[in-house]
């Protein structure tokens, strides 16, 4: 185990590496996690995000934060069959899928990642919020399901990431199918690898527990730098561009869980605060914090929110049992709806908000390399050449891959034929100018690799084991 890394801020506040982290002295930057501090740049994110096209990248961002909820008894699959948008009875133990949650407005409250470890148990992470109200209703006969706060989530992502997995395991992983998981060694820890990932192209997880999480940390790492492994920053910068770029839309980022909508949600939402459960308080409090921020958004709430079909998510909707929102959720598939899209912003329009800064007079707003930081949550409208409002658009982020400003962006169907111009609107009326941004219509996703579904997994070699 590597030893104990520690950063002061003065007398009283010290923080120290995740435990699952080795230290690494060639860390360019470093953020805070409640008393972590944890790495937001390795080789620079331009480096970074050119990983997951070139050969794979290393991120550990996901661990540790208390997304992970263990549904075990008999009423398991009853629960998410009926609150979710899928049919849980015919999910094999061994399969992992995206859980989606949504109100009886049909607007999404929450989503994840959902594996079967049983036949009576589930594990999801990523949804804990909405996840818990069900599990804690009474309404099913299930265990407790509380936050783990002991789990990490290494992901490994991009065209070299087979290899890497092969090559820390020391077995095949070739018939591994997408979304589907099983077990193995590595470091002799028995962890979960599951092929399923943010790359937009091949990925693959390890789950295990932060105990072991240094060993199998270094193991994958080593087995990686053959096939060129990168590091990959923790969330704000290299990371969350991937969300953007490769087409998956993010709670708060790209959208806000429609948790005010619900009542009974929201009440219980602010009030059941568990402080006997070790760093359940803290997680909480943050949570509810981002329902603070939601309250001071411009404009009606309502705008803000999602459902499946305007996001791409329509074909993960299944009408074939009961759940909350189902009724909602038919009337939207028949409806003329918003269609995800990605917009491709013109340089010369950002190299004018960039020039502003170098002119006399009120620049426009700031844009923040490679993403919005301060304006993360900012949502903004797109128009036609007329005025007239035709969608919303929201967390840019720069490409180098395509050496482009891009957004996510819900467009009016009329409008979202690829190579349709249309206009972005940034800026704040009470503090900044306002710049009209030209942006052209681009596939959704942008990133224009192989799938990971869909990933000739016979064009790599097979394990060539070592000694």
């Amino acid at each position: 185990m590597a030893k104990e890394f520690k950063f002061s801020m003065g007398p009283s506040r010290e923080f120290t590496l995740p435990p699952y982290l080795p230290e690494d002295p060639s860390v360019i930057f470093y953020g805070r996690m409640g008393n972590m501090m944890i790495p937001r740049e390795y080789t620079g994110w331009l480096d970074e995000t050119m990983s997951w096209k070139e050969s794979c990248y290393l991120h550990t961002g996901l661990s540790m934060r208390g997304t992970w909820l263990h549904l075990k008894g008999p009423d398991a699959e009853r629960l998410l069959t009926e609150t979710t948008v899928a049919d849980y009875s015919n999910m094999k133990v061994g399969r992992a899928r995206h859980v989606i949650f949504v109100n009886k407005f049909g607007h999404v409250m929450g989503h994840g990642v959902c594996l079967r470890l049983a036949e009576d148990e589930f594990a999801t992470y990523g949804c804990e919020q909405i996840t818990m109200y069900y599990a804690m209703s009474g309404k099913y006969n299930i265990e407790p399901a509380f936050p783990k706060f002991n789990d990490f989530v290494f992901q490994i992502g991009g065209p070299r990431s087979l290899e890497t997995i092969e090559a820390a395991t020391q077995e095949d992983f070739h018939d591994l199918k997408f979304c589907c998981f099983r077990y193995a060694t590595i470091a002799g820890h028995r962890v979960r690898v599951l092929r399923l990932g943010m790359a937009g192209t091949l990925a693959y997880e390890v789950h295990g527990t932060v105990d072991m999480g240094t060993d199998v940390y270094e193991a994958i790492w080593k087995a990686g730098q053959p096939f060129g492994i990168r590091r990959l920053g923790e969330f704000y910068w290299s990371y969350f561009c991937q969300h953007t770029e490769n087409g998956f839309p993010q709670s708060f980022g790209h959208f806000y869980n429609a948790y005010r909508e619900d009542e009974d949600f929201y009440k219980w939402y602010r009030q059941n605060i568990i402080p006997e459960h070790p760093g359940y308080k803290e997680i909480w409090d943050a949570a509810n914090d981002v329902c603070d921020m939601e309250g001071t958004l411009g404009g009606c709430l309502q705008d803000y929110y999602r459902n499946p079909y305007e996001i791409g998510w329509g074909k993960m909707v299944h009408f074939d049992h009961d759940f909350v929102g189902k009724e909602a959720l038919q009337k939207i598939a028949k409806s003329n709806y918003r269609h995800a899209v990605t917009l491709s912003w013109n340089s010369e329009d950002v190299l004018d908000i960039m020039a502003s800064y170098m002119r006399e007079g009120t620049p426009y707003m700031f844009l923040d390399w490679p993403r919005d930081n301060k304006y993360a949550n900012f949502q903004l409208r797109v128009e036609d050449k007329d005025g007239k409002v035709i969608g919303v658009t929201s967390f840019r982020t720069y490409t180098l891959y395509q050496r482009k400003h891009i957004s996510l962006t819900c467009l009016d169907a009329e409008y979202d034929r690829p190579g349709n111009e249309v206009y972005i609107i940034w800026g704040d009326r009470d503090k900044f100018p306002i710049k009209k941004v030209r942006a052209t219509v681009a596939p959704f996703p942008s990133l224009d690799l192989p799938r990971n579904e869909k990933y000739d997994i016979e064009s790599i070699p097979h394990l060539v084991k070592s000694g």
